[in-house]
């Protein structure tokens, strides 16, 4: 059990040197990624994450339980995202 909380510190000091990293590397421009709309990106993540579980229910696939924990993490932050998206803004 330690040892699973000390590689999720571990990866969570890791995502955000990468994130350090790419803010310091690319700039921040007004576009969106790859020119899609707004939203994109994240719905292609969900989709890409999401997409298998109709398959893996009705095959009865055994698969780790952090995969519906990522399943399940996802679908909240795509819906939770998309529910707060402009409701708490600090512009005036």
């Amino acid at each position: 059990m330690i040892e699973f909380i000390l590689l999720s510190i571990l990866n969570l000091v890791l995502l955000y040197l990468m994130i350090f990293a790419l803010r310091k590397i690319l700039p921040l421009t007004e576009f969106e990624p790859l020119a899609l709309p707004k939203g994109s990106i994240r719905a292609l993540i969900t989709l890409l994450i999401i997409l298998p579980v109709p398959y893996i229910v009705i095959k009865r696939i055994e698969v780790p339980g952090e995969y519906w924990i990522a399943v399940i993490g996802i679908i909240t932050y795509y819906f939770g995202t998309r529910f707060f998206e402009g409701k708490f803004s600090i512009e005036k």
